[in-house]
Parts: C-alpha cells; sequence; structure tokens
C-alpha cells in the first residue's frame, strides 16, 4: 500500500511495466500517482506496458514513452535505472539492444546523454557484479 510506504518512508524500486499495468487496471493516472508518492521510488526498472496484462513488450510500443513519469525517470543521474527487456539477453542480445535503440530514437535533444548515462551505470554495475563473484583474472 503506497500510503503505508509514505507513512514509514520505506524506499522502494519501480517497475515501470508493473506500474502502468496496475494503474491501467484499476484505471488511474499513472502521472498523478507517481508524482504523489515520488519520494519513495529510489530505483527503477524500466520497461514498457500496454492494458492491464501486456507486459513484457518492447519498450516505446506501450504507454510509457506517452508518460511524464518517463521524462522524469530519464533525467536521473542519481538514482538507479535500470532497463528491462523482457528476455533481452536472448539470440546474442538482439531484445536489449532494440530497447536500447528505441530508448535513443525517442529521446529529443534535451536527454541527449541520458543513453551515456545509462551505459556508464550498466557497465559499473557489471564490474561491480564481476568483483562480487571473485572473477579476479578481469581484474589483475
Amino acid at each position: 500500500d503506497l500510503k503505508f510506504l509514505n507513512k514509514i518512508n520505506l524506499k522502494i524500486c519501480l517497475d515501470t511495466s508493473h506500474f502502468l499495468l496496475s494503474c491501467n487496471y484499476y484505471k488511474l493516472n499513472p502521472d498523478k500517482i507517481f508524482f504523489k508518492n515520488i519520494k519513495i521510488y529510489d530505483h527503477f526498472h524500466l520497461s514498457d506496458a500496454k492494458g492491464i496484462d501486456g507486459e513484457g513488450i518492447m519498450i516505446g510500443t506501450g504507454g510509457l514513452f506517452k508518460t511524464k513519469l518517463f521524462k522524469f525517470i530519464m533525467r536521473q543521474k542519481v538514482k538507479t535505472v535500470v532497463l528491462e527487456t523482457w528476455q533481452g539477453h536472448i539470440n546474442g542480445g538482439t531484445g536489449f539492444k532494440k530497447d536500447v535503440k528505441r530508448l535513443y530514437s525517442n529521446i529529443n535533444n534535451y536527454f541527449y546523454n541520458i543513453i551515456d548515462i545509462c551505459i556508464n551505470k550498466f557497465i559499473y554495475l557489471v564490474i561491480n557484479l564481476l568483483k562480487m563473484i571473485k572473477l579476479n583474472f578481469f581484474f589483475k
């Protein structure tokens, strides 16, 4: 319950796909709900959705790009934003590559550096993950 999370100031990761599906199901305005509860979102999983059960679709083919919350998330420089592509790793990362291209082609000049920020965060996360699982031969 968002009221309770706000009351105890518990920070959460917002999955935009599930968030949009929920708003569609309950016939709520996603931007209104998002900005009303903005202080509890600390991390974002960026993915798209359509209708009440259309998750796992390519980014930009649902309702995400039409929202103000998308623009807000894409401006983030401090909070973690992870592109979550449904089965994006299959076939050499084809789905992930398509989502990155869709993001890049749909971001106007105001957001020109967002892809670089996302890629840098992704590389940072991968390096730290490799360090955590002790693949030391990469870091000699």
